[in-house]
């Protein structure tokens, strides 16, 4: 989720079935040995495959075509940069840098709305989300437990990032050690939701 952009985040997103569509679709169509526009036609049937790999339900193939439209665009939005050099030197400022992973981010998360067997429910989530609620509207998600979460996650990441943990790991004795892990785990446990929906794998 740290990729500044499509192309980079299918080559870290599970490596185990980018691979496989590489390999065994997108080379095969002929990858990017013929022209412009062939190259843009194997990266939409191969994402448009790919989504139907998840499932023969619409909702997977406009996730496959919309990752394939990213795709594309991105690869003809970086030759379009490799003329304007000023362009590509703003990108790969820290500000540019920062703008292009928050971009991405937000592209592949919206993607994610329609990853499900349902496409109208997809459709709902996503007109909730750019939809205004009116005055007195309650939404039935309560997400107070989900920033807790995330508040904590973020404590546990800056600790390990900053270096403090590896020393305190060093130093404190195993008991203290395991006792921190429990404590971790119940935590965790404790923000869970009571009731979730199963693993979205089951489902294939």
């Amino acid at each position: 989720y740290l990729s500044a952009n499509v192309s980079e985040f299918w080559k870290r997103w599970h490596i185990s079935l980018s691979t496989w569509l590489r390999d065994y679709l997108y080379i095969p169509l002929g990858g990017s040995r013929g022209s412009s526009f062939a190259t843009d036609r194997n990266l939409m049937i191969t994402m448009l495959l790919g989504g139907l790999w998840h499932g023969a339900t619409w909702s997977y193939v406009v996730w496959g075509g919309l990752h394939g439209i990213l795709l594309v665009s991105h690869r003809h939005f970086r030759r379009w940069c490799d003329m304007r050099p000023r362009v590509t030197a703003a990108l790969e400022t820290h500000v540019g840098t920062a703008f292009r992973i928050a971009s991405t981010f937000f592209v592949v998360s919206l993607c994610w709305v329609f990853f499900r067997p349902d496409l109208d429910k997809a459709l709902i989530i996503l007109e909730r989300m750019f939809t205004i609620p009116q005055l007195g509207e309650t939404l039935p998600l309560h997400n107070r437990g989900l920033w807790y979460t995330v508040l904590f996650l973020l404590g546990c990441h800056l600790l390990v990032a900053s270096g403090l943990w590896k020393k305190l790991s060093e130093r404190l004795p195993s008991g203290v050690l395991g006792f921190g892990y429990a404590l971790t785990l119940t935590t965790a446990m404790t923000l869970a939701p009571q009731q979730g929906a199963a693993f979205i794998y089951f489902t294939f």
